[in-house]
């Protein structure tokens, strides 16, 4: 096995990981992205990136695959991202207005993967919005987030609710409320 080079007495490998822990943040994360991706962030960017590009860029086919539940799209990309557990236990409903539909993934053990998320249509545009569990910081019984993913790809955050159950999720949003408890 070839040794790394060395540069005045010190190995080459060293001084680069000297340099990366003080290199910016940036840096930093591009240098740990090379690493094969954790099961976390696999379900991460399954909920949170790869489900609202599809929303929002696909013309409108995404929900009509939903809609008329073509689902072999979608979990075979559940399978190949995640697996094939995840997967078997993603559940696609249709809601009875039928703009509405509900996305219900494998029970999250770690925030802020999404308990759902609900695509909807209005118009000629689409919105994603999920229920995130987070951490209860407070300590006043918080148990999930709403959130929803733009078309332009930001994330808003529409603050912590006592709930994580979907008929809670689904009334509010029926409601049309969006902050906080």
């Amino acid at each position: 096995m070839k040794s790394a080079p060395c540069i005045a007495g010190r190995t080459f490998g060293v001084l680069v990981a000297l340099a990366l822990l003080a290199a910016p943040p940036r840096l930093r994360a591009v240098e740990e992205t090379e690493a094969e991706p954790t099961p976390h962030q696999r379900v991460y960017y399954f909920e949170h990136t790869l489900l609202p590009k599809w929303t929002h860029q696909s013309n409108g086919v995404f929900f009509a695959h939903l809609s008329q539940n073509s689902l072999a799209p979608l979990l075979e990309a559940a399978t190949e991202i995640v697996g094939a557990e995840f997967a078997q236990q993603l559940v696609v409903r249709v809601l009875p207005d039928a703009n509405r539909i509900l996305l219900t993934f494998q029970a999250p053990r770690d925030p802020p993967l999404c308990f759902f998320a609900l695509v909807e249509k209005d118009g000629a545009a689409f919105r994603y919005l999920t229920l995130e569990k987070t951490e209860d910081f407070l300590g006043n019984g918080t148990k999930s987030v709403v959130g929803e993913w733009t078309a332009d790809g930001r994330h808003l955050n529409q603050g912590p609710r006592l709930y994580d159950d979907e008929a809670s999720f689904l009334a509010e949003l029926a409601a049309g409320k969006k902050e906080g408890p």
